[in-house]
């Protein structure tokens, strides 16, 4: 096993961590982050079990590292520590033990790859692990099983994060693991519909269509978890869009066309958005059940934008080939697509394989809305202010439907410069206050 102690220096739990300790208190590395050491793979986040409240532990440890700490759950006494360190993002949970032990505690976890725990006091070169269940040899052999039987019966939700963590591990679940999953599936309707949908959406995350939501197929997850009319055509029909649009997603990637990969949204990536969409679009399920996305408990924002997504057809990406416009009025194009501007544009030329002719009217179009866009959106040419002083509108509605319509107008390249705007604007406001008011 190679030294893990470069990475905990890195991440200042060397020796930081372990000068919080006071006499006789033990701290154990567990979960993930020795997982993941195993296998080679970068570790950012971090797992440690006590045999005590650690709150004091980690509050003290956020103050050694100038880290952020805030309480998970108060009744289990976890909590979190954030911090940046080289310019990463690092995060320390701590909480106690599950049980009267650690062996205990282990028992309790979810995957036997997550069963390892390290004694910070042990590091060494050569640190020994304690792996009551044999998880290395799981890792060995790329294979996820359970810890206990009744584990996913405890918490169903583990059935979900099992199919996540196959796909982001390449590795595959154990025969009696999968069909204990399968057995238990019944008891994800039990789980809080936040916990249900933050996982859902790490799943769409994670996977392309081709191997976790035909999994879950197989598991029978998807009339738990979006309803009975998950029919096996509509799910299927899902599948099939979710793939096609990852499949775009890539080639539209290396055409130039994209959004940082560190975008997110109220903590969830652009992709699992756009995927989650694509499989809701394709189904036709959240036309089914309109009110879904609210009982999984996403934000407004989320909500909104998922919604707006799954509501848009070619048809509407095909209007961009039409538009003989401005710079400007390419911007206001893609700014009027929703509340998610970019993330609109990438889904609509991803809905089918787009014509060059498309790419390229939609790379201008994003670089029009990055170059006018301030803050998330493309401002007005004309503001309300200079409205309300050279025309004499003095109605909030009537200001907003004036610079609504001038909007309109250099999007269809109509209006291209102020001059015109003021043009348009004077002859626009006469006409709606010539027109007589309709008194029926």
């Amino acid at each position: 096993m190679n030294d893990l102690r470069p990475q905990f220096y890195k991440a200042r739990i060397l020796p930081q961590l372990l000068s919080c300790l006071q006499l006789g208190q033990s701290c154990h590395l567990v979960g993930g982050a020795l997982r993941d050491f195993l296998l080679g793979r970068a570790i950012t986040d971090f797992d440690f079990a006590t045999s005590f409240d650690p709150t004091d532990l980690a509050r003290t440890f956020a103050r050694q590292i100038d880290g952020h700490w805030f309480l998970l759950d108060e009744k289990r006494r976890q909590s979190r520590v954030v911090c940046k360190a080289d310019g990463f993002p690092y995060t320390y949970d701590f909480a106690p033990f599950r049980a009267s032990s650690l062996h205990g505690d282990l028992l309790r976890r979810d995957f036997t790859v997550n069963a390892i725990a390290l004694d910070l006091a042990g590091l060494s070169p050569s640190p020994h692990l304690i792996d009551p269940l044999g998880g290395q040899g799981d890792l060995k052999r790329s294979i996820l099983s359970d810890c206990s039987p009744c584990g996913f019966a405890d918490d169903p939700l583990r059935i979900l994060r099992g199919v996540r963590l196959a796909r982001v591990l390449n590795f595959d679940l154990e025969p009696e693991t999968f069909k204990r999953m399968k057995d238990s599936v019944s008891g994800l309707a039990q789980v809080a519909p936040e916990r249900v949908g933050s996982e859902l959406i790490q799943i769409f995350h994670a996977d392309d269509g081709t191997r976790s939501l035909p999994q879950m197929e197989v598991l029978g997850l998807f009339p738990i978890l979006f309803g009975e009319g998950s029919s096996p055509q509509a799910v299927a029909a899902g599948i099939e869009r979710v793939q096609l649009v990852s499949r775009q997603l890539k080639l539209l990637a290396k055409d130039g066309l994209s959004v940082p990969a560190e975008s997110t949204f109220d903590g969830f990536s652009m992709s699992a958005i756009v995927r989650l969409a694509a499989f809701l679009s394709g189904s036709g399920l959240l036309a089914r059940h309109c009110d879904l996305l609210r009982k999984m408990r996403f934000s407004r924002r989320v909500e909104s934008i998922l919604k707006n997504l799954v509501f848009l057809t070619p048809a509407d990406g095909q209007k961009l080939l039409h538009l003989e416009t401005s710079d400007r009025g390419y911007a206001l194009w893609v700014d009027q697509l929703g509340p998610a501007p970019l993330v609109s544009l990438l889904y609509l030329a991803s809905l089918e394989e787009p014509s060059g002719e498309f790419r390229h009217r939609a790379r201008v179009a994003m670089t029009a809305y990055n170059t006018h866009a301030y803050n998330g959106r493309v401002p007005d040419l004309v503001d309300g202010s200079t409205l309300r002083s050279t025309l004499g509108l003095a109605e909030g509605v009537l200001v907003g439907q004036v610079l609504s319509a001038l909007r309109n107008e250099e999007v269809e390249g109509r209006v291209r410069n102020l001059s015109e705007a003021h043009n348009y604007l004077k002859l626009y406001v006469e006409k709606i206050i010539d027109k007589p008011t309709d008194h029926s």
